[in-house]
């Protein structure tokens, strides 16, 4: 993880130094360029590690759940054989290594021309790289799990990425995960919109041939009409206007002109319509009430109903202590329907405050159990120690004073 950050750092600042003009031949670009492929080696042969470990992992499995013959060597056959192999390794060998440069020119369509040079191209390609920081991220979520292996295996349960993610979003820092995610999506996609609207043509340094025809200074817009093109280099731009689209707003004031621009505006709005919903998902679950939050509420209900059921006791025994005196009822109380209606009240708050609270498994009643485990575990452990020291005692027991009080087993 730290050589695919180094590379990735490494081949983001050469895509600066082109942007600020100072160009692609510079000593300092030799010298990242130089880091970058170190970089390159050492993380290509970490993913080769890794998947050597795999393959040994894997066989070991199956001699605990098969019984098959476990054999520790493992082959570069058995390692290239996973395509998976070949994909990271695919991530990690992109870059540009020393002393090359030179640029690509695509025909935008209309007779619009778009140039990239190698390392903005490199650059986006070593972004990718850093998904290696997923598996610490993921070590450190699944820390807590003791003995992992061996649950995931009696289980039959894989702890792998996507029960990490499961995890992550039945916790109830959900909302904190997703919201994170959500905002560094918004800065790599920025930053990738920023790269691949910005054509080399309009940078000083720029040698394609092809960037001095019309067609690489001025576009056509969909309705025939012309425009110069315009390079604009600042972050914040870009990052205003994938914030606009991920969100799923779009004032329309910024608008994509390239078509890599084009095919990542459609990529952050559909990641935009996965992480709102994701969002809204976590805050309906951190909204709900916890479990001792629900124990309270039902106490706090029994404590009202038993309230309750006093003003109506109350309002009973005062209409019955009328008829009996022969006084005059009030027109609510001489009213037949309204009796009933505190016979109704009367049954449903007595039972709202019959409500055993230790009935619906929730701490207190565990508390309980703990402590009457205890105790029984205390006694055990005192019998055990008077039964072992049965004959010493009673051997004290002899030699003692006929006034002495002799100690004796309570339980």
């Amino acid at each position: 993880a730290l050589s695919a950050v180094i590379g990735a750092a490494c081949a983001l600042l050469q895509n600066e130094i082109l942007f600020q003009g100072w160009g692609p031949r510079w000593w300092l670009m030799e010298v990242l360029k130089t880091i970058n492929l170190l970089a390159t080696i050492v993380c290509c042969m970490a993913i080769y590690g890794a998947h050597w470990h795999l393959v040994l992992w894997r066989r070991l499995l199956e001699h605990i759940e098969i019984g098959t013959t476990l054999n520790v060597f493992v082959s570069h056959t058995a390692v290239v054989r996973r395509w998976v192999f070949w994909l990271e390794l695919l991530f990690a060998a992109v870059h540009v290594p020393p002393g090359i440069t030179f640029e690509m020119t695509f025909s935008q369509g209309m007779g619009s021309l778009v140039a990239y040079r190698i390392e903005t191209l490199c650059s986006l390609a070593n972004l990718l790289r850093l998904y290696h920081l997923w598996w610490i991220f993921f070590e450190w979520v699944l820390h807590d799990i003791p003995n992992r292996h061996a649950i995931s295996s009696i289980a039959k349960v894989p702890f792998d990425s996507m029960f990490c993610v499961k995890r992550l979003l039945n916790s109830w820092y959900a909302a904190n995960w997703v919201t994170g995610a959500w905002l560094m999506t918004v800065v790599v996609l920025a930053y990738t919109y920023r790269v691949v609207e910005i054509t080399s043509c309009l940078l000083p340094e720029s040698t394609a041939e092809q960037c001095s025809e019309e067609a690489a200074q001025f576009w056509l817009n969909p309705d025939g009409t012309s425009y110069k093109k315009t390079n604009d280099v600042y972050l914040w731009n870009a990052g205003w206007f994938l914030f606009i689209t991920i969100s799923t707003v779009g004032f329309g004031d910024v608008t994509p002109t390239t078509h890599l621009g084009r095919f990542t505006a459609t990529v952050a709005g559909f990641l935009g319509i996965a992480l709102v919903s994701l969002i809204t998902a976590s805050l309906s679950n951190l909204l709900h009430f916890t479990q001792m939050e629900n124990l309270g509420l039902t106490i706090m209900q029994r404590q009202k109903a038993r309230f309750q059921i006093r003003f109506v006791a109350t309002e009973m025994i005062k209409i019955w202590w009328k008829k009996r005196k022969g006084f005059s009822l009030s027109f609510r109380q001489a009213n037949p329907d309204y009796m009933n209606q505190l016979r109704a009240d009367f049954k449903t708050f007595y039972a709202k405050a019959k409500v055993d609270v230790d009935k619906l498994g929730t701490g207190p009643t565990l508390l309980k159990i703990f402590d009457v485990v205890g105790k029984i575990e205390t006694d055990l452990s005192t019998i055990a120690r008077n039964v072992l020291d049965g004959p010493a005692k009673r051997s004290s027991d002899a030699s003692a004073e006929p006034g002495e009080p002799i100690r004796r087993l309570s339980r």
